[in-house]
């Protein structure tokens, strides 16, 4: 195996190497200056960059990834791992993973749609800064561009058991003429569940002395759908601009909760007497979007770019809590039900200038939301919540041969207030800074580090009092300041024909960070968030890749521990998780067989909460046609109950929740069509992302 160096970063290859002189493309130009035609590759290329990550997909893997989505989850990112069943892409050890197609925020419909064939590149990025507040990664997918023609494409999976069901069904559509296209990507996603159980034990430490509680589950229904449609048009003339429009519209449902639906049979420490629980939360939200987007070139070297975002969210939830008597007589009822609006404009621009191997932008950002929440039942108010979010930065990179550094200045000014109540303004500085050492030929390390600042969710902002139960209730906090977070990784990755290995170190550090304490209060228990002490999370995970047989047997390996430690008034817990996924994968002509191990992103402590889920497994044989691909297997086929739980160490309640399937062994169907039609040329880099998801309403469940 050789390796080559383009623009300070090396790019290993399985046969051989292409060697092209320093300055002989532009910084951003390496992926598209690049013909691996000549060269047989079995290990995706990487380009290690302080500012970004880069990675050339395989011909192999290209054609035995089924969509865009199968791709991103075949090339090893580290630290981030595809949920083949809800679609999720997601962030292993916690944070949350932001997709984007050319620059422009995705859906996980969107990123379905992606045929792999139109795939150049895909880039990611740590601790992406301010242009990206909410991701821990950001991950963009560069593609080719439609000048004629377009593509259709259908992408249907279905797994089911007796008592249980899981649909993830994709369809997309593109068609192009000349400068203009439109595309169009919808995505269903249901979930439900007949045989759902949950067990609850908890203590409650009164100032008369301790209650315990143990509650024996029921089986209960599970049921979720997740609904995303978007239609958008481009125009595009070369490299002179580029304008988009997208209008989206999201309708999730949640009839029954896999956190809140119990039916227990509730026995106490201070009774002889049983009683029966029942609770039972539904929601649902609507939520349309239009993203406008303009990008300019005044030269050359310099761009100009603007965004401005347009969401309305419309949510409903409903929450029921019964306790009856064995002989059925009802003891306690509580009812509640919240209407939330929302209404949000998220503005942009930028500048960015490029020259040879030198990089800059600058931009400013802006939020604005405006949530009206009326809460109706045992308890009725009305909240309007304000929140603004002003962002200004500018950034710095440069490629010095093996080596390549970035440098990140900005500040944000975060802003909330609630009618009646308390606003608060608050300015926190976000630097950043990143290096890139390409070692030796096949080794590569790198360190980056980020500064950002974290706004309080408009749910735990609302001063509303929710019950949970007759001595037990939820309140917002609209006292709650934004507050600052470090982020560093350490990242060391060796890349070779037949094995390969990615240590990722993060450790993440927040200071005075919003997490939620149990007090007494009037005589009852009251869950409130506040701002606490400090939150700590350092983290390993060691990837190993081997491939004995080239392209026909893939063996990975991925060992993960965690540790979390939160600190603050009436909270001090820390906690270490393990985990280990392997994944196998064995080719032969257009046949497959692969095991998977799932990782669930619920294992995660926060605060006084430690959540677990079981590792789930899947089995897949397939065929792959010139425009089809056929699969079917088994999910979970080695375990009879499948978990997850969540464990409350609050010292004035404290609780342990475990909900179980019995018997979740899936089969699993999957059909995927892709037929495209019309020529290609490379699409227009779109260099922002906006996007608002979240609804703002303070629930009354634990």
């Amino acid at each position: 195996m050789r390796s080559f160096m383009i623009a300070g970063a090396i790019i290993c290859s399985a046969q051989g190497a292409i060697a092209l002189p320093t300055g002989q493309c532009g910084a951003d130009s390496i992926a598209d200056s690049i013909d691996l035609q000549e060269v047989e590759i079995t290990v995706s290329p990487r380009i290690a960059r302080a500012d970004k990550n880069i990675i050339i997909p395989t011909a192999g893997a290209v054609e035995r990834s089924s969509n865009g989505r199968d791709l991103i989850g075949r090339l090893n990112i580290p630290q981030v791992s595809v949920n083949p069943l809800t679609g999720e892409i997601g962030m292993n050890g916690g944070g949350k993973v932001m997709i984007t197609v050319n620059g422009i925020a995705a859906t996980p419909a969107e990123t379905a749609a992606i045929s792999p064939t139109d795939i150049i590149r895909v880039e990611y990025v740590r601790d992406p800064g301010p242009k990206y507040p909410d991701a821990r990664m950001l991950i963009n997918v560069v593609t080719k561009r439609h000048s004629s023609g377009g593509n259709v494409a259908a992408d249907l999976m279905n797994a089911f058991k007796n008592g249980g069901e899981c649909d993830l069904d994709n369809i997309s559509a593109s068609y192009s003429r000349g400068r203009s296209q439109w595309v169009y990507a919808g995505q269903l996603m249901r979930l439900k569940r007949d045989n759902w159980t949950r067990d609850y034990n908890e203590i409650r430490q009164y100032p008369t002395g301790a209650l315990e509680i143990a509650e024996m589950g029921l089986p209960s229904v599970m049921e979720l759908s997740d609904l995303s449609n978007s239609l958008s048009y481009s125009v595009a003339d070369g490299n002179k601009y580029m304008v988009n429009a997208r209008l989206g519209l999201n309708v999730n449902s949640v009839p029954h909760s896999e956190e809140a639906d119990r039916t227990t049979i509730r026995e106490t420490s201070d009774s002889d007497d049983a009683t029966i629980i029942y609770e039972h939360m539904g929601e649902r939200s609507l939520s349309p979007s239009l993203d406008l987007y303009g990008q300019y070139s005044l030269s050359a070297h310099s761009t100009v770019t603007a965004n401005i975002v347009g969401t309305y969210i419309s949510s409903d939830n409903t929450h029921t809590y019964r306790q009856y008597s064995l002989d059925e007589n009802l003891t306690e009822a509580i009812d509640s039900k919240t209407k939330g609006r929302k209404y949000s404009v998220i503005a942009e621009a930028g500048y960015t200038y490029r020259s040879g191997f030198h990089r800059a932008d600058a931009g400013i950002r802006h939020y604005q939301g405006l949530a009206r929440n009326r809460y109706d039942g045992d308890i009725t108010e009305c909240v309007d919540l304000h929140q603004a979010v002003t962002a200004v930065y500018g950034r710095y990179a440069v490629d010095l041969g093996r080596v390549s550094l970035t440098a990140m200045a900005g500040i944000t000014r975060f802003y909330t207030s609630q009618e009646g109540a308390i606003r608060r303004a608050r300015y926190i500085l976000t630097p950043s800074i990143g290096a890139t050492w390409n070692a030796l030929r096949h080794l590569t390390v790198s360190y980056t580090g980020h500064i950002s600042g974290k706004m309080p969710a408009l749910a735990d902002l609302s001063d509303v009092t929710q019950p949970i139960d007759p001595d037990y209730y939820r309140r917002g906090n609209p006292g709650l300041k934004a507050y600052t977070a470090l982020d560093q990784t350490i990242c060391v990755s060796y890349q070779h024909n037949a094995v390969s290995a990615t240590l990722t170190v993060p450790y993440t550090h927040e200071y005075r960070p919003i997490m939620e304490r149990v007090i007494w209060e009037n005589g009852a228990f009251v869950r409130v968030p506040a701002n606490q002490k400090s939150f700590d999370h350092t983290g390993a995970e060691l990837t190993v890749s081997l491939r004995p047989l080239r392209d026909h047997i893939t063996l990975s390996l991925t060992p993960s521990i965690d540790h979390y430690a939160s600190r603050g008034a009436g909270l001090n817990c820390s906690h270490t998780l393990k985990n280990l996924r392997i994944d196998l994968e064995l080719n032969y002509g257009k046949w497959q067989l692969s095991y998977n191990t799932l990782t669930g992103y619920a294992n995660y402590m926060y605060g006084t909460r430690l959540m677990k889920e079981r590792n789930m497994s899947m089995i897949m044989a397939g065929y792959r046609g010139g425009w089809y691909t056929l699969k079917a297997g088994v999910l979970d086929p080695f375990i009879r109950k499948y978990w997850m739980e969540t464990i409350d160490m609050s010292p004035l309640i404290s609780s342990k929740s475990k909900a179980y399937s019995l018997s979740p062994t899936y089969v699993v169907i999957q059909a995927n069509v892709n037929i495209g039609f019309g020529r290609r040329s490379e699409a227009r880099h779109k260099t922002m992302e906006n996007s608002d998801n979240e609804s703002g309403l303070l629930k009354g469940t634990k």
